[in-house]
């Protein structure tokens, strides 16, 4: 009996202990955080210059981009341990059905986190990202050339089209116990967020509304969702069980 209670007991200490250390790093006073976080971007950066000796990297965008791994990294652990406190057979279907709406909601917050930066803030992120790529690309294909500004914005579609092809498919999983029915709403989904986060950039100084950003991240949906329904097909023609 002692025992059964103490295993009860350790999960939610756990659980405690992790938000604890949340709570005191939110609870930092600025100059204090400030100093922690320019000190570990300091050390990321010293990374993955060591990696990638010719890149260019500006230190408030990769500082920002830090933040933001952080705090998922933070919420994935605790979704982890918590899921572990109700990991009891009566509760194991109920966690089971939530992870994908979890993921969800987790994915959409990026969305939103990104779509908060001011036009100049979120022009350095695209840069950040966009030289990367281009410097792994003249690693991989030297000899390739191409017009810097057709190359960034080609970077910054395609992230909008694979963003929301991995959106539709966390969608449609949650619902592929309805797949048909499932994949429609998922689009629909998709589209109508799509539209949302258009207009809040509206309200953001220096961002915009696009209807072809709209049409792309609708198509992005699109593909993600046939891809995982053709895969889920598939998957359960050849693993299925045999009734």
């Amino acid at each position: 009996m002692a025992k059964q209670r103490k295993r009860n007991i350790l999960p939610w200490l756990a659980v405690m202990t992790w938000m604890g250390f949340i709570f005191i790093l939110s609870h930092q006073p600025v100059d204090e955080s400030s100093a922690l976080s320019t000190s570990l971007t300091d050390k990321i950066r010293s990374v993955i210059k060591s990696v990638f000796p010719s890149i260019t990297l500006n230190m408030e965008t990769l500082h920002k981009l830090i933040q933001m791994g952080l705090y998922l990294f933070a919420f994935l652990i605790l979704l982890f341990i918590v899921a572990h406190v109700f990991r009891s057979p009566k509760r194991k279907g109920l966690i089971i059905s939530l992870l994908p709406w979890l993921a969800i909601i987790g994915w959409i917050a990026i969305f939103f986190t990104l779509s908060q930066h001011s036009g100049h803030q979120f022009s350095e992120i695209s840069a950040t990202m966009t030289n990367a790529f281009h410097r792994v690309m003249e690693i991989f294909f030297p000899s390739l050339t191409h017009d810097d500004r057709t190359f960034y914005l080609l970077i910054r579609k395609s992230a909008h089209f694979f963003e929301y092809m991995l959106l539709g498919a966390l969608i449609l999983h949650a619902l592929r116990h309805r797949l048909f029915s499932g994949a429609i709403i998922a689009v629909f989904i998709s589209a109508i967020y799509a539209m949302s986060d258009e207009f809040h950039q509206l309200f953001v100084p220096g961002r915009g509304a696009e209807i072809r950003d709209v049409m792309i991240d609708s198509l992005g949906a699109m593909t993600g969702v046939a891809i995982y329904f053709v895969l889920y097909i598939c998957f359960k023609s050849l693993f299925g069980r045999k009734k």
